[in-house]
């Protein structure tokens, strides 16, 4: 997906004075990782909320909520796994159409 991207510190990135756009994917799903529901006024129900999940045991949730909110953003999952030391395997894009 193309759109406007974000620099270090999530602000808009420019380039020769002007907005920088470009492949915005891998940027999209960090956003969704590091947000907590209702930080996003249009949306209040979207964001993972990683930060919720750290210390628990409850890694089908965590993987479920991951799932949950790429596709409502419009990926397609390919591939998902959650391991128990809290990293993520994480293959998902947007779809054609």
């Amino acid at each position: 997906m193309i759109d406007f991207l974000l620099d270090l510190f999530l602000d808009l990135k420019t380039e020769n004075g002007d907005f920088a756009t470009g492949e915005s994917t891998l940027q999209n799903q960090s956003l969704l990782f590091q947000t907590q529901k209702g930080e996003w006024k249009q949306h209040p129900t979207t964001g993972i909320g990683a930060d919720d999940f750290v210390d628990d045991d409850d890694l089908v949730g965590f993987e479920n909520e991951i799932r949950r909110q790429c596709v409502a953003d419009g990926m397609e999952v390919e591939t998902l796994e959650v391991f128990e030391d809290g990293s993520v395997n994480l293959k998902a894009n947007y779809g054609q159409g």
